[in-house]
């Protein structure tokens, strides 16, 4: 190079590109079977996030579940030193991790059940000794505790939702049906814990403008009453969550608060209800048949739409033409 040549630019060399991290099952920081671990180091965060994440998704129909054992099965494991373990290791602790998962799910539905059956109370006691057992640990530097957060979350998840529905399991389980005759005289109210509850009145004396009232409490299931269409009923639906559809008023979502308040035409027979259900669906119709009705694989969905929105509207007829003016 001579005195009037330019200066040469400086060599610049460019750091390469960092290595992607690998989704391996933690080696010390796990709970179950280093799922959660693995995935918090793999994204650079705090691993509790995961382990909110899947706990939760346990209740969106067993999705948690299912990831989480997929994982298990198809996720090696780390070994300690950011390389796989040797698969003998790994199918070992996915057995281990598997049976953990398996008791998760007893404890969710095991503590709905509870809470439902009458033990909230003592449901809510393990909640909260997890809670302070969580929070000792937590003052004394205890990091490893942090998994308490897990099972507490499993727990209380359903508990609320049961205590938030209102759903109980006083009544019994399965499939009640009551089908009175004649002049038979009907109880106050019909009660079912979780089931389907059917109440058929269709075969009932309504002469000389009989009134009847009842009470229909179901913790969580299906609740359907038969009526005749000379029947003018009227009926308050309190639903935790579902839905209520009385002879084509319906309403659907959580807290339902439904209230079709019709009064029968002078000497006309009439029906009051007054229902409660935790979680599930109530209907009033004229027969077995009559809208709600499922649309299957190659029917014609449009046309069944129409012809369920004429059953709707048919349905409010014979029942306005039974009741006198009222607001529904």
């Amino acid at each position: 190079m001579t005195p009037t040549d330019p200066p040469e630019p400086p060599t610049v060399v460019s750091a390469p590109p960092p290595a992607p991290r690998r989704f391996l099952r933690a080696h010390d920081d796990r709970v179950l079977g280093g799922v959660a671990g693995g995935l918090g180091r793999a994204f650079n965060v705090d691993a509790i996030i995961f382990r909110i994440a899947l706990a939760a998704l346990v209740f969106a129909g067993g999705v948690g579940l299912l990831a989480y054992g997929a994982a298990l099965l198809l996720v090696p494991s780390d070994d300690g030193t950011g390389q796989p373990a040797p698969r003998t290791v790994t199918w070992r602790k996915a057995a281990v991790g598997i049976a953990l998962l398996i008791g998760a799910g007893l404890a969710f539905w095991g503590s709905a059940w509870a809470t439902a059956a009458g033990g909230g109370v003592l449901v809510a006691s393990i909640v909260v000794a997890l809670g302070a057992a969580l929070v000792v640990a937590a003052f004394r530097g205890v990091k490893r505790a942090r998994w308490l957060a897990v099972p507490a979350l499993v727990i209380a998840f359903p508990a609320g939702v049961v205590s938030a529905a209102d759903i109980s399991l006083d009544g019994g389980l399965g499939e009640r049906t009551s089908r009175p005759t004649g002049g038979d005289r009907l109880p106050s109210g019909y009660r079912l814990g979780a089931g389907e509850l059917v109440v058929d009145l269709r075969d009932l004396d309504w002469g000389d403008g009989r009134r009847v009232a009842l009470d229909l409490d179901v913790g969580m299931g299906h609740a359907v009453v038969y009526v005749p269409e000379t029947v003018c009923v009227g009926a308050r639906s309190d639903i935790g969550a579902g839905h209520a559809d009385v002879l084509g008023r319906d309403a659907a979502g959580v807290d339902v608060e439904h209230d079709v308040a019709r009064e029968p035409t002078a000497g006309a027979p009439g029906l009051t209800l007054d229902v409660h259900i935790g979680m599930g669906a109530f209907e009033v119709l004229h027969r077995p048949d009559d809208v709600g009705r499922g649309i299957g694989p190659g029917d014609d969905f449009d046309g069944h739409r129409r012809r369920e929105s004429a059953e709707r509207r048919e349905a409010r007829r014979l029942a306005d033409r039974a009741c006198s003016e009222g607001r529904s």
